[in-house]
């Protein structure tokens, strides 16, 4: 599935991590969106499997089980851009960084 949007790019953090506005990614793959304002948290899930990620944490959790990465997720003009790769794999996706091409690839585990 090729997931393009007109109004935003996706892009590369300061720590070289692909960032990405989660709602419009993960609403075309299928899983349920919330944000909490309060808490600045967004929770992904489907089939009883959640990804959680707070605001400016490198913290996040796949499933209630605590992992970290090396960049968070934050706010730019009201959209909550995440790291695609840390995302993806939580929901049970490889990714594939595609040098040549420019490109990132997400799909099903083997």
């Amino acid at each position: 599935m090729d997931i393009t949007q007109p109004e935003w790019k996706p892009f590369v953090d300061a720590n070289g991590r692909t960032q990405f506005p989660i709602r419009f990614v993960a609403e075309s793959l299928g899983y349920q969106v919330d944000w909490n304002d309060k808490e600045q948290k967004v929770t992904l899930s489907k089939n009883g499997h959640t990804v959680v990620m707070t605001i400016g944490s490198k913290a996040y959790t796949v499933d209630g089980v605590i992992k970290y990465m090396d960049t968070e997720p934050f706010l730019q003009a009201d959209r909550t851009f995440v790291p695609l790769r840390f995302v993806a794999e939580g929901l049970g996706y490889i990714v594939t960084w595609h040098r040549t091409h420019n490109f990132v690839y997400i799909g099903p585990k083997a």
